[in-house]
C-alpha cells in the first residue's frame, strides 16, 4: 500500500510539473515581444543588475531622449523576470510635469 501511495504521489508530482510547463509555455510573461537586446545593446553588461533590481522590486529611474524609447526600456525590464510577474509600480514613461517627479528624483 505504501508503494501505491508513493506511486500516486509521483504521478501527482508529474502532473504538476506537466501542468506547470504547459502554463509557462502558454504564459511566458509580460512584454515578451520587446526587443531586449536591441534596446539595451549599449549596456548588455548591466542586464544582470537590472534583472536583480526588477526581481527585488527596487526603484529604477530611466532617462531617455524620447517617450517611446523609455516605454520600450521599462517594458523590457519588466519582461526580464518573466514568468514571474513584476509587482512594483512601473510607468511606461514619466515626465517632469508629473506631480511626483520631484519626490522621485531627489534623494
Amino acid at each position: 500500500q505504501q508503494q501505491q501511495q508513493q506511486q500516486d504521489q509521483q504521478d501527482n508530482q508529474s502532473i504538476s510539473i506537466e501542468e506547470t510547463l504547459l502554463y509557462q509555455q502558454s504564459n511566458p510573461g509580460l512584454f515578451q515581444e520587446t526587443k531586449l537586446y536591441s534596446i539595451f545593446k549599449h549596456i548588455l553588461n548591466d542586464l544582470w543588475h537590472l534583472w536583480e533590481l526588477a526581481l527585488t522590486g527596487r526603484s529604477i529611474l530611466l532617462a531617455s531622449p524620447t517617450a517611446p524609447e523609455c516605454s520600450e526600456a521599462v517594458l523590457a525590464i519588466v519582461s526580464l523576470i518573466a514568468p514571474i510577474s513584476y509587482s512594483g509600480d512601473y510607468r511606461p514613461f514619466f515626465t517632469i510635469q508629473d506631480k511626483e517627479f520631484r519626490e522621485l528624483t531627489t534623494p
